[in-house]
């Protein structure tokens, strides 16, 4: 008899941690094929802030000069294992696990009971539209998690050593303040809440309250000094209110609402048990089928808010563009341009077509598929002195891959300056200075990285090479920069940005008539621009690169300048193949007969001709139809 209802108490306890495993294991899988952290990692320095990290205890010592610091060191330390998917997955995982533990058992301390578990899932909601937009918020998620379980450890405690709790509470609130810096009002908040409302002591509260203000102004103010926003405030989401607008900063506003969220619920509780509570009911006999009823109830709407949550808090489009950046840091051309031409219209933007050009040139279809893809005037890239993380670091790519080694540089110093250090940006400070024959200042550049959690290793196998072969002539792709870098001229201010690139790009051809890609890029940005004088002007430079016939687009370019001028092309011995003439001319014909109803003509060319630079030409569209 007494086995049986042993098993009747059991039972429903086993099925509810039946739950929340399951519903933290889809969320690990989630993370881990869904948003995929290592696009997070590759997005550092571009979308938001490097969290550098180095091996070393010069560099650990550095974080323990300033409150938070400690919280600062393991955040950055985890960011790095965002580099490989599953373990970013883990990592974030872990933390939501911890948030709703904690979050659980201060709820239970408060006086909530099992109707109040769905409460303890809003953190992990908030977590996931967090990250299913790409917002980097590990620190504060790791900050608000260590004064929880301080919290927690706390009331645990002081339940056993009542006498003591004062000395007890100072203690805990030095050493989080330490840890976590301003983070620690949370648990300040909690306790003094704890104190007030549970355990009825206005007293404690108050001594509660005025040693926190005395500790904080001891150690943040007087001690390390701080500014009292800093002493106050760091690592909260509160620190810089004015300096970043809510309205452009939607990771400030998730991040406050997850702070908020921990007194708001636990006040909540602790208020309606203080002052609302009623007695207990007589017990029900139906007790069990109502257990099963409300499990049944409470896993039917997690299911349901985890799916909405997803799915209405996915961001699609931020999602593309670091996808397109992993692709291009590993070069991954093939997969880049498949990734981009499946994108949706309205998820396209400068860096993906950037990038898809970069692709295309090193797939040798430049001149035969990009308008394939959205183009527009300013689609190789620009020269304007724009400091933004994501645009410096893509021009950089294509400034090496040109030869215009030292407006790279600037480029890439520009963004270190911006979005602070991270390994792909020194990788290229050290490729820069090794093609430049900068050998100390590689090393310098080389020795940094060698500490590295992810490149170190990549880096000291460059030092073993250095050691060996100092010129590095055995590496072909050193050679071929240096052969192809401008080595006078250097900097010069931008005014027109199609001026600016086509004056870099011949001083490029000038210094090496067999650069192909400042000849493709030329060419290229020539028919962007609907400047087909001075594309028919260098078609010579084909005999340079050993075209056997012309490619589409330039054919397209060719026939539409004879039509437009009258002037015959000189070929160089090629010839206009007859499927682009037949071609251009089915597009002329169709579109004389609809004039002059330019969006009639639109209509009835964009399903066949779209991805033409015809098209391109007619409408300023490109990327469209089949």
């Amino acid at each position: 008899m007494r086995q049986n209802l042993q098993k009747k108490i059991d039972q429903p306890k086993d099925k509810r941690f039946l739950t929340p495993i399951v519903f933290f294991v889809c969320v690990y899988f989630y993370l881990r094929l869904v948003v995929e952290s290592k696009l997070i990692y590759h997005s550092f320095g571009m979308f938001c802030k490097t969290p550098a990290f180095s091996k070393g205890m010069s560099f650990f010592t550095g974080f323990l000069q300033y409150p938070g610091g400690i919280i600062d060191y393991i955040s950055a330390m985890l960011s790095q294992l965002y580099y490989h998917s599953y373990l970013g997955a883990l990592i974030i995982t872990l933390v939501a696990v911890a948030l709703y533990l904690c979050t659980k058992k201060l709820i239970n301390f408060a006086g909530g009971g099992r109707s109040l578990n769905f409460v303890c899932y809003i953190p992990v909601f908030m977590m996931l539209i967090s990250y299913n937009n790409y917002y980097h918020s590990l620190t504060t998620y790791l900050a608000i998690l260590t004064a929880l379980l301080f919290s927690v450890v706390h009331v645990k405690i002081s339940r056993r050593i009542d006498s003591l709790h004062l000395v007890l509470f100072v203690l805990e609130f030095i050493i989080l303040y330490y840890v976590a810096a301003g983070v620690a009002s949370l648990f300040v908040i909690i306790t003094i809440a704890y104190e007030l409302f549970i355990r009825r002591r206005l007293i404690s509260s108050m001594l509660f309250l005025v040693t926190v203000l005395i500790a904080v102004w001891f150690i943040g103010y007087y001690y390390f000094q701080l500014e009292i926003a800093q002493s106050c405030l760091y690592l909260t989401p509160f620190y810089k209110m004015t300096y970043i607008p809510l309205a452009k900063n939607p990771a400030k506003i998730i991040n406050i609402c997850l702070y908020l969220f921990f007194p708001v619920a636990l006040l909540s509780v602790m208020l309606w048990h203080s002052f609302f509570r009623q007695k207990k009911s007589v017990p029900n006999n139906n007790v069990g089928s109502y257990s099963r009823s409300r499990v049944v109830v409470s896993t039917a709407v997690l299911v349901i808010t985890s799916l909405a949550t997803v799915y209405l808090s996915f961001n699609g489009n931020a999602k593309a563009s670091r996808q397109t950046i992993y692709l291009a840091e590993h070069k991954m051309w093939s997969e880049l341009l498949a990734h981009i031409k499946n994108l949706p219209r309205k998820h396209h933007h400068l860096i993906n077509t950037r990038c898809a050009n970069r692709a295309l040139y090193h797939t040798g279809r430049l001149a035969e598929d990009m308008f394939s893809y959205p183009q527009g005037s300013d689609s190789l890239f620009s020269l304007a002195n724009i400091i933004i993380g994501i645009y410096s670091r893509v021009g950089s790519s294509v400034l090496i891959d040109l030869g215009h080694i030292n407006y790279a540089e600037k480029r890439v110093y520009e963004s270190l300056e911006d979005m602070g250090e991270n390994p792909f940006l020194l990788q290229r400070l050290i490729l820069i200075n090794l093609v430049k024959g900068q050998r100390q200042t590689a090393r310098v550049f080389l020795n940094v990285l060698a500490k590295d959690l992810i490149y170190g290793k990549r880096a000291k196998e460059i030092l073993h090479r250095l050691d060996v072969d100092p010129q590095l002539i055995i590496n072909k792709k050193i050679r071929y920069l240096r052969s192809i870098m401008l080595t006078e001229g250097l900097i010069f201010p931008p005014q027109q940005k199609e001026e600016t690139r086509e004056i870099l790009l011949l001083n490029l051809l000038k210094r090496n008539r067999y650069n192909k890609m400042a000849f493709e890029y030329l060419m290229a940005d020539y028919l962007l621009a609907n400047q087909l004088d001075k594309f028919v002007e260098n078609l010579w430079r084909l005999d340079d690169f050993n075209y056997q016939k012309i490619p589409r687009h330039y054919e397209e370019a060719i026939l539409f300048y004879s039509d437009f001028t009258g002037k015959k092309v000189d070929l160089h011995g090629r010839k206009i193949s007859s499927f682009s003439f037949n071609r251009f001319i089915e597009f002329i014909d169709t579109l004389n007969r609809f004039q002059p109803d330019k969006e009639a003509a639109y209509s009835a060319l964009v399903e066949n001709f779209g991805r033409s630079y015809l098209f391109y030409n007619a409408f300023g569209v490109s990327g469209v139809g089949k």
